[in-house]
């Protein structure tokens, strides 16, 4: 091989090598940009806590980094039977609120039965709901979103100037769509815990009784009003949430404090014991307190203290055992004057039988 062939030889090893390194480049540029898409969109979805917010930053959130001229999340009903428009970009709110129908025989039936991304390159007339076809769809992307809780939703995506959507792009948005739905689970959580939340508060501030439950580090997780109405507990002293500064306040209000500090340090070694007790204050008043340990799969994670004011049972039980005592004198008193009688009757006897 003389010089100039293995000068065009060489030529053109480069240009195969500067080829590749363009490949590369651009391959790499791709998966940069796809890394910060996925960013993006993540970080705008995680700190949203409603699920129709969410719908709507992602469907704009989509169309804006994707080039998507309309973009449409149907929500299928938890039979799979229909379907109804969730949230839509680029149609009228009339025509959104129109594209809805049955499941079986509409373009999303497929999707919702395989539960796979499907590019179209060039949708037809059949391939694309009614409301789009007028648009001049030139590709379109359906992605299936599949939250755990919650009726499952489909996004269609569809360009009418853009190019054709590419494998990179399908793989991208199917992964903010799994994104997507992991938020509506984490909303949907949410959700559940604040009603679960809410159920629990509005039921012990219904009761009669004080209570106070806390963690098993002995920090105060909730408490009713009732239980600081009983105890006369300002706010700046619950606030830290320290049982042992509220037990302290408390402590002070009664007439064995000593008494009640040693069972509150026998309840703190001995975390499975449940216990009733009955403390009396200085003012008069009386508390019964149940104890018992609050468990989570046989696991100890706190405790719960109910506290039930029996000032009226203790004072009537006191009156109780002073008319009992009362009685008994009384009945004493009686006894006694009948045996005297009982006496003085034999003693007129034996006197008059003397007298005979």
């Amino acid at each position: 091989m003389d010089i100039q062939q293995q000068m065009a030889a060489a030529q053109n090893e480069i240009l195969s090598l500067k080829e590749e390194i363009k490949e590369s480049t651009d391959e790499l540029q791709t998966t940069l940009n796809s890394v910060s898409v996925l960013y993006q969109i993540s970080s705008e979805l995680s700190g949203i806590e409603d699920k129709a917010k969410a719908s709507s930053t992602f469907v704009a959130s989509i169309c804006k980094m994707f080039s998507v001229d309309v973009g449409i999340l149907i929500e299928v009903d938890k039979a799979g039977l229909s379907y109804t428009t969730l949230e839509g970009i680029g149609l009228s709110r009339s025509e959104a609120s129109e594209l809805a129908g049955q499941i079986e025989g509409s373009v999303f039936e497929n999707i919702y039965k395989d539960r796979k991304p499907v590019r179209l390159k060039q949708p037809g007339d059949g391939t694309l709901p009614e409301m789009v076809r007028h648009l001049s769809v030139k590709s379109a992307l359906f992605i299936p979103v599949i939250p755990s809780a919650q009726p499952e939703l489909i996004l269609l995506c569809c360009r009418m100037y853009a190019g054709e959507f590419s494998f990179e792009e399908e793989r991208v948005i199917n992964i903010l769509g799994i994104k997507f739905a992991e938020t509506l689970d984490r909303i949907t959580a949410q959700v559940t815990v604040e009603e679960s939340l809410s159920l629990v508060n509005t039921t012990i501030e219904s009761m009669s009784d004080g209570i106070l439950v806390a963690d098993s580090d002995w920090n105060i997780i909730l408490y009713n009003k009732q239980y600081t109405s009983m105890w006369n507990i300002p706010q700046e002293i619950m606030y830290p949430h320290d049982v042992m500064k509220v037990i302290q306040f408390v402590s002070n209000q009664l007439t064995d404090p000593i008494g009640f500090m040693k069972k509150v340090e026998d309840l703190h070694d001995n975390p499975d014991a449940r216990t009733t007790e009955v403390f009396e204050l200085k003012d008069g008043k009386a508390f019964e307190r149940n104890s018992v340990p609050q468990r989570v799969n046989d696991k100890i994670i706190g405790r719960v203290w109910s506290f039930h004011d029996i000032t009226n049972t203790k004072q009537a039980e006191k009156q109780l055992e002073v008319r009992i005592k009362e009685v008994e004198e009384l009945n004493g008193f009686m006894v006694a004057r009948e045996l005297k009688m009982v006496e003085l009757k034999q003693e007129i006897k034996e006197l008059q039988a003397r007298a005979g």
